[in-house]
């Protein structure tokens, strides 16, 4: 799906299988939108659509748990979560870890490895284009209103 008749804000790049889960290659196609805070609101709206969202936990070293995270983080990092959490709705357990690196130097700018707990290829490529899909609407609504 693409924003207001542009560009797609994530394309992924690839997806292997790694030890425990599935690691994805993302790309951000729009550098502006590289952290969460240039998408105000957009912590507010993710919890709404998906509410359970707020039982994550996210490992950061700023201990703002998950609204407060989805406020200044990098976008792929959303992603991720957003992507386990629809991974949850579809079954899999709740307990599924998940992970958000990038080196810049190693594969460009604006790349991103997305791991997450869950060995079915076919079900983490679901999960992240319909996570891709909710992102880009919610981030369609911030430029509407």
């Amino acid at each position: 799906m693409n924003r207001a008749g542009g560009a797609p804000l994530f394309i992924v790049e690839r997806m292997r299988t790694v030890p425990g889960g599935t690691e994805t290659v993302v790309r951000l196609t729009q550098p502006a939108l590289r952290r969460t805070s240039a998408l105000p609101g957009i912590a507010e709206r993710v919890l709404g659509r998906l509410p359970d969202i707020v039982r994550h936990r996210c490992e950061s070293p700023k201990g703002l748990g998950i609204a407060g995270e989805f406020a200044d983080t990098e976008s792929a990092h959303l992603l991720e979560h957003v992507a386990l959490e629809l991974l949850v709705r579809e079954g899999h357990p709740r307990t599924m870890a998940g992970r958000t690196t990038w080196d810049f130097g190693r594969d460009g700018h604006g790349v991103y490895r997305i791991f997450l707990g869950c060995e079915d290829v076919e079900a983490v490529r679901c999960a992240l284009e319909e996570a891709c899909v909710l992102i880009e609407q919610l981030t369609a609504e911030r430029t509407r209103c």
